[in-house]
Order: structure tokens, then sequence, then C-alpha cells
């Protein structure tokens, strides 16, 4: 007794099924997989230090090469099952046939010309890249060398105007202020108003006396204008004393409290000390302007190699945010990234800290045999 087989649907129905089962899993499995997969490497790889736009724009393109090499599989799967050669592991078969690799260029081929033209525009694409990349790393280069050359020259250009200021402006006004007290030596003493000339030399003598005060004020003024702009610590290369020199006269007259810490430094170089001086007087702006703090404490201290600053206040954190976002921020991490150094922030309902970092060498101690 034989016994009757089901009926099979037709080898052509059953090769276009089969290849739109493998098609399917590629397109609703595979991919969106790999996709999720390079997601989250390239999220990853945001977080790390030193990974700049121009990287992870390669890395994107570097992922479409193992994406292409599994769509080839696949494709090369689907052909198979197209002539025939491809056993299915569902129906446990195992009288599979081998693949005949002999005839890759022969009457059906593996890879069509679609498939070779894709692989040389991928190649095309990733030498475009490639380059692009080279001429991003030149060009950041010579704008780095660019941003470096013109914060030298307006430190140069600062430094004059406090010297100016300091020594010619200032001295004018000393001159001034003594040929002011020598006219209001030369009045008659004071005496009870009698007659017009007493009177006369009482208003000569009230006017020249407020002419005093002006002048004292506009002394005052420029000293302090010369100073921010140019701290002349800063030339004899104490930058401990001149941070705190400079933490003491901004906290006069203003309702905030600045409490510094900081470290004898052997010797700092002048493109490191500006930058902190700087960083100084951009934090302590920012606090005034946006924390509504009454608290603030700045921290100079260097270990590993590294000097760090901290601006740290009680302020409202994170709703003010101290200007973390603002140009003089943007500029000051320009200064910290042509140095090698780093700007670090930490917001908090009850304050804001800003934290600079930046390569420290310390001098090599003398000789004792010289």
């Amino acid at each position: 007794m034989t016994h009757s087989q089901p009926p099979q649907p037709p080898a052509g129905k059953r090769t276009a099924f089969s290849r739109l089962v493998v098609w399917l899993v590629f397109f609703l499995v595979v991919t969106p997989l790999y996709m999720a997969v390079v997601f989250i490497l390239l999220e990853w790889a945001q977080i790390i230090p030193h990974i700049d736009a121009s990287l992870l724009t390669l890395a994107r393109a570097i992922f479409v090469i193992p994406y292409l090499v599994i769509f080839i599989s696949f494709y090369r799967y689907a052909r198979e099952i197209s002539a025939g050669r491809a056993s299915s592991p569902a129906q446990g078969r195992t009288d599979t046939q081998e693949i005949d690799l002999s005839g890759v260029r022969g009457g059906e081929p593996f890879f069509t010309d679609e498939i070779d033209l894709l692989i040389s525009s991928t190649q095309a694409m990733l030498n475009s890249l490639k380059r692009q990349k080279d001429e991003l790393i030149e060009t950041s280069a010579k704008m780095q060398e660019l941003t470096r050359a013109t914060l030298r020259l307006q430190e140069a250009e600062r430094r004059f105007v406090a010297r100016e200021l300091h020594d010619q402006a200032g001295q004018l006004l000393v001159n001034l202020r003594y040929t002011v007290e020598a006219l209001l030596a030369d009045l008659p003493p004071a005496a009870p108003a009698r007659g017009r000339t007493a009177r006369n030399a009482a208003g000569m003598r009230q006017r020249l006396s407020a002419m005093l005060a002006q002048i004292d004020i506009t002394l005052g003024t420029i000293r302090a204008l010369s100073h921010k702009m140019r701290p002349a610590l800063l030339d004899v290369g104490d930058i401990n004393l001149a941070m705190q020199e400079y933490c003491n006269e901004f906290q006069r007259d203003k309702p905030i409290d600045i409490f510094y810490e900081g470290a004898v430094l052997p010797y700092v170089n002048e493109e490191t000390s500006i930058s902190l001086f700087r960083f100084l007087q951009e934090a302590l702006t920012n606090v005034m302007k946006h924390a509504e703090a009454t608290e603030v404490h700045v921290r100079l201290a260097h270990e590993d190699g590294w000097i760090e600053m901290s601006v740290g206040d009680n302020g409202r954190g994170e709703a003010a945010g101290s200007g973390a976002g603002g140009i003089g921020m943007l500029g000051m991490k320009e200064r910290f990234q042509l140095l090698g150094g780093t700007v670090e922030t930490r917001s908090s309902p009850g304050g804001f800290t800003i934290t600079v970092r930046a390569p420290f060498e310390e001098p090599s101690a003398p000789d004792s045999n010289v």
C-alpha cells in the first residue's frame, strides 16, 4: 500500500517565497538590529574625550562596509535559492549540494555589475571622506594657529594700553593733582566772609577741593582699569598673588564674599598664566551677572603635571548656569583647548562650579655640581 504525498507547490513559487523570506529577514530583522548597534556605539563614542565630529563621520562611513558585506551575503544566498543550490535548514535536508565557486564570473555570477559598482562607489566615498578629513585637520590646525596668534596680539595690545594708562595718563593726573593742591594752598586762609573777595576765595576753595576729589576718583578708576587689563604681578610671574589681589579688588564694594585658596607655583609660562587670569575674570563676572550668589570659592592648585583652577558659587546653579554657554566661556574653552587643557562645569540647585585644567611642567631642580 502506497502513501500519496501531499501536493507540493510549484518549484518557482517555493523559490520566490524563499527569496521573499530572506529579504524580509534582512530588512525587518538584520537591518534594524545592525542600525541599533551602530547607534549605540556612536552615542558611546561621543562621550569619549578627543573624539571630534570628523572622526564620528569617518566611523559612520566605516560602519557602512559591514552592512554591505551582510547585504552581499544575503544577496548571494538569494541567488543560490534561485539557482536551486541552497539548502533549507528548516526542512532538515541532508543532501545539500556543494556550491560551485568556479563560475564566479561564469554564467550566473554571484556578484553582478551593480554590486561591483556599489563597492566601487563605496570605496570612492571612503577615499573622498579621507581627503576631506585630512583637509579638515589641516584647516583646523591653521585656525588654531590663527587663534593663538590673535590671542597673543590681543594680550600685547592690552599690555601696551595698561602701561600707557598707568605710566602716562596716571602720571598726568598726578601732576594735575599737585597743581590743584598748590593753587589751593595759595588761596588765603578761610575766614568769615567779609566782602566780595572773601566770598570769591571761599567759592574757589570749594571748587578746587571738588576737583581734587574728582581727580582722585579718576586716578582710582584708571589704576583699576590698568590692573584689570594686565596685572603687574603677572609680569614677574607670581600668578598666585595676582589671583589673590584680583579677588580682593573684585569683592570690594560688592555684596559678595570671595574665599581664595591658592598655591605657590614656581613658574607658569605666560600663555598659561594669562589664560588662567582671563578665566578668573570671566568666571567672577558671570557670577555677578547671573548667579545671584553671596559666596564664591576660588581654588588654584597643581598636581600630577596639571595646573587646575576652579570657581564655585552658592547661587542659583542649574537655573543660572553662570553664563557657561555664553561667548566669554566659549572663548575660554578655545583658550584652554589651544593649551591642551580642559574646561568642565558642574551645576546643581545649590550652586555652580567651573574648573579649568592646563598642562604644567615644574622647573627642574638646579644642578648642585654647577
